[in-house]
């Protein structure tokens, strides 16, 4: 009788540890999830950031010094691309000089939903 009392004890306590563990694993992989849905909200808002930078062009009319800026700015970080349609000029390079008028008629996204390039037109005034 007293072999039977202790077998049900540890039979009781290794339910018990069984227990403990899959409740501690299953604590671990919703805090685990939970951290993954930060991250993904925290990288969506980084992207949303820095395409707004680019998609307040589309089909508005710029000056050609925002459009050489912009070229620049691909030069020195080569992250978005600009691109002149077919028979647009180059922007003159001198802020007095500035007379013509762009419009940004395309905006091209990557795999990601990144903007990766833009394309201008130049119109005439």
């Amino acid at each position: 009788m007293e072999n039977i009392s202790k077998a049900l004890l540890i039979a009781g306590g290794i339910l018990i540890g069984i227990t403990i563990i899959a409740l501690v694993t299953n604590t671990f992989n919703n805090m685990s999830i939970f951290q993954r849905t930060q991250l993904s909200e925290e990288e969506q808002k980084q992207l949303t950031a820095f395409n707004e930078k680019y998609t307040k062009y589309l089909n508005q009319y710029v000056y050609g010094i925002e459009v050489r800026n912009l070229m620049n700015k691909y030069e020195s970080d080569k992250l978005v691309q600009v691109i002149l349609e077919a028979g647009s000029a180059m922007p003159p390079t001198g802020v007095g000089q500035d007379t013509t008028y762009y419009k940004c008629t395309n905006i091209g996204y990557d795999g990601n939903g990144k903007v990766n390039s833009i394309t201008f037109k130049q119109v005439t005034a």
